[in-house]
């Protein structure tokens, strides 16, 4: 029996092909971490990555800056050290 996801062929998960292999995810290094635990980390590292631009994270990950803003404003709240958007200074 066949099961339907939405937003690709049955049995196939939304966004799996569109990965390379080599940017696949090793599942020994978010093995035994909470699903939550493991978004917040990718959220913070992203941003990190971007120099705390919203816009290019958001994207990146394929979400919308809103929804990634209301993610930010929890894990400030829990205490996170979440990376502020950097000034971008024109010569």
């Amino acid at each position: 029996m066949q099961q339907y996801l939405p937003g690709g062929a049955a049995g196939e998960l939304p966004g799996r092909c569109e990965q390379p292999a080599a940017k696949a995810i090793r599942v020994a290094e978010v093995f035994g971490h909470t699903l939550a635990r493991v978004e917040c980390e990718l959220i913070l590292q992203t941003l990190e990555s971007h120099q705390g631009n919203r816009t290019n994270s958001a994207t990146l990950l394929g979400t919308s800056v809103r929804c990634l803003r209301n993610k930010i404003r929890t894990y400030k709240r829990c205490g996170e050290n979440v990376p502020d958007p950097q000034l971008a200074f024109r010569n």
